[in-house]
């Protein structure tokens, strides 16, 4: 079995000098991953060289005014994540409750919005 070290530097720590320094710590410790919102992607990206994966929270609804525009923000290498990690703020933390049908649940919506799984994707679960 192989063993990897995940640090986790989310919004739950604190503002972005609070993560940065959390990051960088992992960094020079030699962690495998670390675990960050989607936003900050990009900005751990340009700390060093780790894997990164990211907490997508926001499968519920998307509106999409200009098709178009919103294939573009795909994004490229610096931007996405190595991994999708679903259940913050979702059922895999409790804030909602569990659906009867599993084809109701937000968190497996969240995964299946882009269905970009080539890079890997993990659901939380917290209870």
């Amino acid at each position: 079995m192989t063993r990897a070290v995940w640090v986790k530097a989310d919004d739950a720590v604190g503002d972005w000098d609070d993560r940065r320094a959390r990051i960088t710590a992992a960094l020079e410790a030699g962690a495998d991953w670390v675990l960050v919102d989607e936003d900050d992607v990009e900005r751990v990206r340009e700390l060093g060289d780790i894997n990164v994966a990211a907490f997508r929270t926001d499968g519920n609804v998307t509106l999409v005014d200009d098709i178009d525009e919103a294939e573009d923000e795909t994004g490229d290498a610096a931007t996405r994540a190595d991994a999708i990690v679903v259940g913050k703020d979702g059922e895999g933390d409790a804030t909602i409750d569990l659906p009867e049908d599993f084809s109701g649940s937000a968190d497996l919506s969240t995964l299946r919005r882009d269905g970009d799984f080539d890079r890997g994707a993990y659901v939380l679960s917290l209870i």
